[in-house]
């Protein structure tokens, strides 16, 4: 099981590509990615975020606990005119959200099941979400990225299965069809609902294009934010 950092990693690790031996199988779960800020600063959306960056006495934090956050976060202020935004690398996203709550950092970037609680509980503020769909149910308050002029970063981040190339095709479909089964089940659909995901209901051949069209975007913003600095 991987997610769409798996694409990233041979520019991270220079001679090593994953995906030269693996296959796609099926996508399981899409969870959209979220900015969010702590509920003590004055801010509800991107723009307000943008102008409070803009505006500050020394230049914002950012936090994020993956390389795919990192891509969407230096894209996310370039948009916003915050080229200055210092970058804080977490391991994980429970002390990101630690440090958020109590303002040690400005913004948080990650998938939106994790600071989802605390948005729930008035301790965070989830001000964007990327879904390629629409608002999600378990937050309709929060606009999307794209309702709020950001279209240029990864609508959602994919959970999907993989195997070895070398795996007979028989095989694969049976994998494939057991995961399509699993996720169009009522019980699985409203855990992952729960979460502020979405089951991901694509074939092998689907989830395969999905792939190959996410690499070929995420190059395209590689050329412009290189995760090596």
């Amino acid at each position: 099981l991987h997610n769409p950092a798996l694409l990233l990693l041979s520019h991270l690790h220079d001679g090593f590509n994953p995906m030269q031996s693996l296959r796609p199988v099926a996508n399981i779960v899409n969870t959209p990615s979220s900015v969010v800020v702590s509920a003590k600063l004055p801010i509800s959306n991107l723009s307000q975020l943008f102008a409070y960056c803009r505006q500050a006495a020394t230049p914002c934090t950012a936090g994020l606990s993956d390389p795919l956050a990192r891509l969407t976060v230096r894209n996310l202020m370039d948009f916003g005119g915050v080229p200055n935004a210092i970058i804080v690398n977490y391991r994980g996203t429970a002390p990101m959200m630690q440090d958020l709550i109590s303002a040690q950092i400005n913004l948080g970037v990650t998938t939106v099941s994790g600071p989802l609680p605390h948005h729930r509980s008035g301790l965070a503020r989830i001000i964007g979400v990327g879904t390629p769909t629409g608002r999600l149910a378990e937050l309709p308050e929060v606009a999307t990225y794209a309702e709020q002029g950001f279209r240029h970063v990864l609508p959602s981040i994919w959970t999907g299965a993989f195997v070895h190339r070398d795996v007979p095709q028989p095989v694969v479909d049976r994998i494939a069809d057991a995961i399509m089964k699993a996720t169009t089940q009522e019980s699985f659909r409203k855990t992952v609902a729960g979460m502020g995901s979405l089951p991901g209901i694509e074939g092998q051949a689907v989830f395969s294009k999905q792939i190959a069209q996410q690499k070929l975007a995420m190059e395209e913003m590689l050329k412009r934010f290189p995760l090596k600095e």
